[in-house]
């Protein structure tokens, strides 16, 4: 498929949904704000999108400290999340007060994301 096809099938109603079945997409992961909305979201737009595609809709929620998440994310990109499990050995305990730890034993990329 070229873009020129993609571009005239996306513009066409409903044209994204039928070219993914068209090219044997079944599942579809897409991420939300978690409860209570994912209910409201699975009754808004998921069902009626599995209704008129036959394609399944898995919803996670988006926030990156869910750690159910990462059965959904490719490997090698949740490495890029300082939840990742590489990333968070050395992590201080949230019992223990923030100042008072070394944190120069902490991984230099959360340091990076949490000190931004």
């Amino acid at each position: 498929m070229n873009r020129r096809n993609l571009m005239k099938g996306a513009a066409l109603p409903g044209g994204m949904p039928r070219m993914a079945a068209a090219a044997g997409v079944t599942r579809i992961t897409v991420a939300d704000p978690g409860d209570p909305y994912s209910p409201a979201f699975r009754n808004a737009f998921y069902d009626p999108f599995e209704k008129a595609t036959g394609i399944k809709v898995v919803n996670v929620a988006r926030d990156p400290t869910n750690l159910g998440a990462y059965r959904h994310i490719h490997r090698m990109r949740a490495r890029t999340l300082p939840t990742f499990e590489d990333s968070s050995g050395g992590l201080a305990i949230a019992k223990e007060d923030w100042w008072s730890v070394d944190r120069s034993k902490m991984n230099e990329r959360f340091n990076a994301w949490i000190l931004g």
